[in-house]
């Protein structure tokens, strides 16, 4: 079956499912283990299929050659003086088509029965979800538990489509607001490079850009622990509850990824921190590399630079919602440069002298 959209009757009457549900690791379970990870919307189909092939018990009602023949012995016994019925069949036929239909009728509706209590616990379908966030947009994602994450450009969240009994993970490139369910059985981990993120359920801001060389940790609500994370021993997600430092509401700290080590923990308008989420673009004593990189990410365009631009002290400035020609412009007439659109491209040039009326 090769259709794109499956619902759970295709999946009931497809063989090589059902051979994946029974063995995942025959030809078709390796198949559907292929087919699933690359189709995460499949994914909750194939659960509710998963459950009630798994949850089907079939009886072995077949007999041995000796035991039907001892069957058929008595039964000739018991009937070697009935007549003929009237269509010509001995009675000895009719219990024949008896024997095979008796057996089918009892295993469906023994089977309907224990679907019905649902007696067995299924072993779901579980793939790894990644959610990409390009340059130049911003994008919701909804997790397996109810919490939400916003997603700042230029980042990915990746996770699993059920967390685990005692943990939920989610794996962080870039910057990412998070909601999050609170659940004090099951923590809520973000790993992001050697930085761990936990929290029972709370809301918080993580920005972890690469190329920055700096995780930050900003806290909205509740409580938020951050540690180091060794990537060697990946099985220990959770925080040991020894390192680390422990965030409260308006708190935010950063780790220096080439210095290995924490900042102090400094009290922050969120409202700034969390202005992305609103489509407003702030800079704050950022240096013209930081604002290049910064607008690439925010407009999903390429800077092409022609003059290098220093910025003494930094540029200070926010823009609410603005085109990226209006923030060039307001950018460029305190930096002193100027700049031409083409397209994806930007090439950023030095100011053009006016000639003097001559």
């Amino acid at each position: 079956m090769n259709k794109k959209n499956y619902t759970v009757e295709d999946l009931l009457n497809d063989n090589s499912f059902i051979s994946y549900i029974m063995d995942h690791d025959s030809p078709d379970g390796r198949e559907w283990r292929v087919r699933l990870a690359q189709t995460p919307d499949l994914v909750s189909i194939a659960n509710e299929a998963a459950e009630v092939i798994q949850s089907l018990k079939y009886q072995d009602l077949s007999f041995t050659r000796h035991e039907e023949e001892q069957i058929w012995n008595r039964i000739d016994r018991l009937t070697s003086d009935t007549h003929q019925v009237q269509v010509g069949w001995k009675l000895r036929d009719w219990v024949k088509v008896a024997a095979v239909l008796i057996p089918i009728v009892v295993s469906t509706l023994w089977l309907i029965s224990n679907f019905q209590k649902n007696e067995r616990p299924v072993e779901m379908v579980e793939t790894t979800i990644t959610k990409d966030c390009p340059n130049g947009r911003k994008m919701q994602v909804t997790l397996p538990d109810g919490s939400t994450v916003k997603l700042n450009s230029g980042s990915r969240l990746t996770y699993k489509s059920s967390f685990d009994k005692d943990l939920r993970a989610v794996w962080l490139e870039g910057e990412a607001f998070f909601d999050v369910k609170r659940n004090t059985d099951k923590p809520f981990v973000i790993i992001s490079g050697n930085i761990r993120t936990q929290v029972l359920g709370t809301s918080f801001n993580v920005k972890s850009y690469g190329e920055e060389g700096l995780v930050d940790v900003a806290v909205l609500s509740g409580l938020v622990s951050v540690s180091r994370f060794n990537q060697n021993e990946s099985d220990k997600l959770q925080w040991d509850n020894i390192s680390g430092v422990v965030l409260n509401p308006s708190e935010l700290v950063s780790y220096n990824i080439n210095e290995d080590k924490f900042s102090e923990i400094v009290e922050v308008d969120t409202d700034e921190i969390l202005a992305w989420k609103s489509g407003i673009l702030v800079f704050e004593r950022a240096t013209f590399e930081e604002i290049v990189k910064k607008l690439e990410r925010w407009y999903g365009v390429e800077f092409e630079i022609e003059k290098s631009v220093e910025i003494t002290d930094g540029f200070t400035g926010r823009f609410d919602n603005q085109s990226l020609r209006r923030v060039l412009e307001g950018i460029g007439y305190t930096s002193k440069f100027d700049f031409k659109i083409e397209g994806k491209k930007i090439k950023i040039m030095e100011v053009q002298k006016t000639k003097a009326p001559g």
